[in-house]
C-alpha cells in the first residue's frame, strides 16, 4: 500500500477521513497516492465503496486508478465513484435534470457537434461585424471559445444580453448584442 510513497504523500494516504485535495505537478504520484488512499479507506471498513467519489481530470488518470484499486485491494474497484470532473458533472446532470429544470433527455454536444450545429444556423443569426467572408466559418471558433469562457465564469446568455444592451458606445453594443444571439441561440 506505501511502496515507493514518501512521507507527504503517506501523510495523504492515512490523513483524516473526509475530503481531501491533492494538487501536484505532472508525473509526481497523484493516481497513486489516491488509489492508495482508497484503498486504506476501504480496508479500514470507514466507508463503503459507494460512499467514495474519486475526481480527475483524464479519463486516462480516472481507468489508471480504478485499476491501481483493484490490484491493491482486489474487490469494489467497479463500485467505486471514479470520474473524470467532466463525466462526474454529465452523469450528475442526466441523473438530476428533471430537478434541476433541464430536459429529461439531456444530451451535451462535443466540440465537432457544437460547430456543426453553428454551421447549420450562420444565416439566421445574420452577422454583420463577426462575418469574414474569407473565412465565413472562422468565427464559429470565436463564438464557442466565448460561450464556453462565460459559462466557466457562470454567465448566463440573459446576464449576457442585459450587459451588452447597456453598453454605452453604438457599435461596440452591436458587436456585443451580436454575441449575445449568438449565445442565446447555442443555449
Amino acid at each position: 500500500l506505501l511502496e515507493g510513497l514518501h512521507e507527504e504523500q503517506r501523510e495523504a494516504v492515512f490523513s483524516a477521513s473526509g475530503p481531501l485535495f491533492i494538487l501536484a505537478g505532472a508525473g509526481t504520484g497523484k493516481t497513486r497516492v489516491i488509489a492508495s488512499r482508497i484503498t486504506h479507506l476501504l480496508q479500514s471498513g470507514d466507508l463503503a465503496p459507494a460512499n467514495i467519489l474519486a475526481l480527475t481530470f483524464s479519463r486516462k488518470a480516472a481507468q489508471e486508478m480504478m485499476e491501481r484499486v483493484e490490484r491493491l485491494h482486489g474487490t469494489y474497484a467497479d463500485e467505486l465513484g471514479v470520474f473524470t470532473f467532466h463525466g462526474f458533472c454529465h452523469r450528475f446532470l442526466q441523473d438530476h435534470s428533471i430537478e434541476l429544470g433541464l430536459p429529461a433527455r439531456l444530451r451535451l454536444l462535443d466540440h465537432a457537434e457544437s460547430w456543426a450545429f453553428f454551421r447549420n444556423f450562420l444565416p439566421e443569426l445574420k452577422l454583420a461585424y463577426h462575418w469574414n467572408l474569407a473565412d465565413p466559418t472562422g468565427c464559429i471558433d470565436g463564438f464557442l471559445r466565448f460561450i464556453h469562457r462565460a459559462k466557466d465564469e457562470l454567465v448566463s446568455p440573459r446576464e449576457y444580453a442585459a450587459y451588452a444592451k447597456g453598453l454605452s458606445d453604438p457599435q461596440e453594443r452591436a458587436r456585443a448584442e451580436e454575441i449575445a444571439r449568438a449565445y442565446r441561440l447555442y443555449q
